[in-house]
């Protein structure tokens, strides 16, 4: 539960033994006990490869024609005794080195529940940049939680440009009191200009008087 507070049910612990689907990195240490050796695990980071979603990733009408592809964190953790000691940003740049590896890897994201603050900060500070905030995501001993959506872009992929911002200063320019206010603008220098010839025409005809 330390590690997978979630309720996970069994088909998906037998899927991490006994299949391809995910993969893991592991923080191990050596020790040894009354003259036995034993090796503790200090960190899990579980992830598996995913066809790429394009919500939340640039990409052009190519990208749809190739085979770009994702990487998906399931769970990361590091156990109590192990933490603030640099073994949850080892697991993660062991991740970025294999993602940098296979080039058709655009990303990595992950969700993480809204409450894990510890969890939240390693990301920010591992270059994981939030993008979306997931509404009662997790179910969590019988309660609801946000999950927080976290993405870090490899092999050139980027930030998807969002068009809000464009589409709405395009339709106030379109819009007909944006058109009303530049025709009043327009109008006005336009009325300065003919008060400022009659003004001349007139002097002028004093000036024949």
């Amino acid at each position: 539960k330390e590690w997978f507070p979630p309720d996970y049910p069994d088909a998906f612990f037998n899927a991490v033994l006994n299949h391809n689907t995910y993969r893991s990195i592991l923080a191990l240490y050596d020790t040894s006990y009354k003259n036995k050796k034993a090796t503790i695990i200090l960190g899990c980071l579980l992830y598996e490869l995913k066809e790429l979603e394009f919500d939340y990733v640039r990409h052009s009408i190519v990208d749809w024609f190739q085979d770009r592809m994702s990487l998906y964190i399931l769970t990361f953790g590091v156990i109590n005794e192990a933490r603030n000691k640099g073994v949850g940003r080892g697991l993660l740049e062991k991740l970025i080195q294999i993602s940098n590896q296979n080039s058709n890897v655009a990303c990595i994201y992950l969700d993480v529940v809204a409450y894990n603050d510890q969890g939240i900060k390693c990301y920010e500070k591992n270059g994981f940049q939030r993008v979306a905030t997931k509404k009662n995501y997790y179910d969590i001993f019988d309660k609801q939680y946000d999950a927080q959506l976290y993405y870090y872009y490899v092999n050139g992929g980027k930030p998807p440009l969002y068009l809000k911002k464009k589409i709405f200063s395009c339709l106030q320019r379109m819009s007909p009191s944006h058109t009303c206010r530049k025709r009043k603008q327009n109008y006005k220098k336009v009325s300065d200009a003919d008060i400022d010839i009659d003004v001349e025409e007139k002097e002028k005809d004093k000036s024949l008087i």
